[in-house]
């Protein structure tokens, strides 16, 4: 496996020092700086991840600069024009993220007040597993023991982000400014419908014999009474349900291999016949109800895999089962 150059080095150890920099300071609640400083060494870390990207894949150091000009200094390229080169897709979830932490940077920092947390939330811990997974696509050569998927700490009030209290607290333009940001966001991610670009952040509570299952733990407390403990472990549906339907049925079809055929109708089939309510989440399967995307687990791909390993006549039930719905 070739080695990277010198400076690309350079870039991708100051662009993961900038990374880690970037969840230091979201990750303390003590800091009323959290969402600008994020946004600052964030977008700086994207910045030398990508132009460590541009040298290796020109193999040029001079991909990272403006053609020079006579008699003018040599001019580094700026973050949106080397994020354009390195994703051209304007489409991509990936790009389309980090434009919006930009955005935010670039925007009046003193109406970014620390409640827009929780509007920012589900966009920055996308952001964070993209960094990661980019780092690991474009220089699998370096596995740096810093670059890991990390979760940010969440640590809003709900009855802090009433529209009352914000007014109060910061005056009606702060509030005009968070309530468009919101509307602004869940748009984007309406439109989208990708995990890329924001995360779900939800919470549930379930009665269970497996408390890790669950976000709310119910206990006996003094003399028999129930006694509630509140247990913070966001739900990262990425990790617990990570495939969308059409990766579920091209991922069941990539098992399953040529000796079963297998198409997205079968998938369809497969949950129809495991009666699957697409309007409930469950260990195999998740709603996403921003988007109205539906996730499926892995676990609900190892059951599908073990049926079709243990009877033979499952597939051709699930699919009659599923033609002859009423």
């Amino acid at each position: 496996m070739r080695r990277v150059k010198r400076l690309t080095r350079q870039l991708l150890d100051r662009s993961q020092q900038g990374f880690a920099l970037a969840l230091e300071i979201f990750n303390k609640p003590t800091i009323t700086y959290r969402i600008e400083g994020f946004c600052f060494f964030y977008i700086n870390a994207w910045e030398l991840l990508i132009k460590a990207r541009l040298i290796e894949t020109t193999g040029k150091e001079g991909a990272i600069y403006y053609k020079k000009k006579r008699r003018l200094p040599r001019r580094s390229l700026s973050f949106r024009d080397a994020l354009e080169r390195a994703i051209p897709d304007q489409s991509d979830p990936v790009r389309r993220n980090v434009e919006q932490v930009a955005d935010l940077r670039d925007q009046a920092t003193h109406l970014l007040i620390p409640e827009l947390e929780a509007v920012y939330a589900g966009l920055f811990q996308a952001g964070v597993f993209n960094y990661v997974e980019q780092c690991r696509k474009w220089f699998p050569q370096t596995q740096p023991n810093q670059v890991t998927p990390p979760l940010l700490s969440l640590v809003w009030e709900r009855e802090q982000l009433e529209p009352k209290v914000i007014q109060k607290r910061y005056g009606m333009d702060a509030l005009k400014f968070m309530q468009e940001q919101r509307d602004r966001i869940r748009a984007l991610e309406e439109g989208v419908g990708d995990r890329r670009l924001s995360i779900s952040i939800e919470y549930k509570l379930v009665l269970t014999k497996k408390p890790k299952e669950a976000d709310i733990a119910l206990g006996a407390g003094p003399g028999g009474a129930i006694a509630g403990q509140i247990i913070e472990v966001p739900k990262d549906v990425s990790i617990t349900h990570p495939y969308t339907f059409r990766r579920a049925a091209a991922e069941l079809k990539k098992r399953l291999g040529t000796s079963v055929p297998f198409s997205t109708h079968d998938f369809q089939a497969v949950v129809y016949g495991e009666k699957i309510k697409k309007t409930d989440s469950s260990p195999f399967h998740y709603l996403v109800k921003q988007t109205g995307t539906h996730c499926y687990s892995e676990l609900f791909l190892d059951h599908v895999v073990q049926k079709l390993a243990s009877d033979p006549e499952y597939l051709e039930r699930v699919r009659q089962t599923y033609r002859n719905r009423a």
